[in-house]
C-alpha cells in the first residue's frame, strides 16, 4: 500500500517525515490528532524521544558510525597546531556533524511517530499495524458513504455539490429525513429552550413583578409531548429506512451525512437526537418549574 507523508511542519520549520493519515486530513497522529488524545499518546511514546533512542542504542547503526567517526577526527584535528588547512577542516567536519546529527534527529522522529502511532492503537485496542489501520478506515469510510447514499435513494437524503470541486457531493438530509431521524425536533427544542431561559435569565420578580407565563408553560408542555412520541417514533416508528450495509433499519445516521442545524448551516450529523432529545426532556422540565414560580413572583435560584 502507497504512503503518503504527513503534509505537517515540525518545531525547527522542516517538513514532517512521518506517515500522513486520510482521517487526519493527509496530517500523521502526532500532528492531527486532537490535542488530549496527542498529550495521552504522547505521554505513552515520550520514553521513546529521540534523546531516549540515543541512550538505548537505537539510533541506526550506520548513523552513530558516522557520527563516531567524524567526532574522533575533530577531536584528533583540535589537538594539532591551528593553521588554517586544520582550521577549514575543523569547519568542514562540525558541518559534517550538524548534517549527520540532522539525519539523526529525522529519523528518530520518524521512530518516534511510529511509536506514538503504536501507543494510541494500544489504547484503542486497534491492531498496531499501520497498513491495517489505514485499510480499516478507508474500508468504514466507504461503507459510511455506501449508507449514506442508500438514504438518498429511500427518499429521506440529496446530493449537495461539495464546495471542493475535486470531492465527491456531499450527501445532506432532506426534510423528510431530517423529521425522521428527529433533526427536526432537536434544532427546534434547542432554540426554544435558549429563548424560554433567556427570559428567565432576565427576567426580575423585583423589578418586574410575577411573569404571566401560562402560554410559555403551555408551550413547553405540548413540546414536552412531542419530543416524547419523536422519542418513541425514532426507536419503534413503521417507517424506518434501512441500512444496507447490515439489512436493519437505521439507528442513527452515518457519520458522513450532513444536516442544516438551527441557523441553516450545512454541518456534520455529529449529534444523535435519540441521546441528546432526553437530555432536553429534563431542561424543559426544570424551565417549566422555573417559569411557574416566576408566575408566582419567585425569584429563581
Amino acid at each position: 500500500m502507497s504512503k503518503m507523508r504527513c503534509t505537517g511542519i515540525r518545531k525547527d520549520g522542516q517538513p514532517c517525515q512521518a506517515n500522513g493519515l486520510e482521517q487526519y486530513g493527509g496530517l500523521c497522529l502526532a500532528h492531527g490528532a486532537p490535542p488530549e488524545q496527542a498529550r495521552e499518546w504522547r505521554s505513552r511514546g515520550g520514553k521513546n524521544s529521540a534523546t531516549a533512542v540515543r541512550r538505548d542504542n537505537r539510533m541506526p547503526e550506520q548513523l552513530k558510525h558516522a557520527l563516531d567517526i567524524v567526532q574522533d577526527s575533530m577531536d584528533q584535528l583540535a589537538q594539532q597546531e591551528p593553521t588554517p588547512a586544520i582550521c577549514n577542516a575543523i569547519s568542514r567536519s562540525a558541518q559534517t556533524l550538524i548534517n549527520i546529527r540532522r539525519r539523526a534527529d529525522e529519523e528518530m522522529e520518524l521512530i518516534r511517530a511510529e511509536e506514538i502511532q503504536a501507543a494510541a492503537a494500544d489504547i484503542a485496542g486497534a491492531h498496531p499495524d499501520l497498513d491495517v489501520l489505514e485499510a480499516a478506515a478507508d474500508i468504514k469510510a466507504r461503507l459510511d458513504r455506501f449508507s449514506s447514499e442508500a438514504l438518498v435513494e429511500q427518499g429521506y437524503a440529496e446530493f449537495k455539490a461539495s464546495d471542493n470541486p475535486d470531492d465527491p457531493p456531499d450527501v445532506v438530509l432532506n426534510d423528510r429525513g431530517r423529521l425522521r431521524f428527529g433533526f427536526y425536533d432537536l434544532y427546534l427544542t434547542q432554540k426554544m429552550l435558549t429563548d424560554m431561559e433567556s427570559i428567565i435569565t432576565y427576567h426580575n420578580p423585583d423589578a418586574h413583578g410575577a411573569l404571566d407565563s401560562s402560554h410559555s408553560i403551555n408551550i413547553l408542555n405540548m413540546h414536552e409531548l412531542d419530543v416524547q412520541d419523536m422519542l418513541t417514533a425514532l426507536a419503534h416508528g413503521p417507517e424506518r429506512p434501512v441500512d444496507p450495509v447490515t439489512g436493519q433499519p437505521f439507528t442513527k445516521v452515518p457519520l458522513q451525512l450532513k444536516v442544516r442545524n438551527e441557523s441553516g448551516e450545512l454541518v456534520r450529523c455529529d449529534q444523535d437526537p435519540q441521546e441528546r432529545l432526553p437530555e432536553l426532556l429534563d431542561r424543559l422540565r426544570e424551565c417549566r418549574s422555573d417559569l411557574e414560580e416566576l408566575s408566582e413572583g419567585k425569584q429563581v435560584t
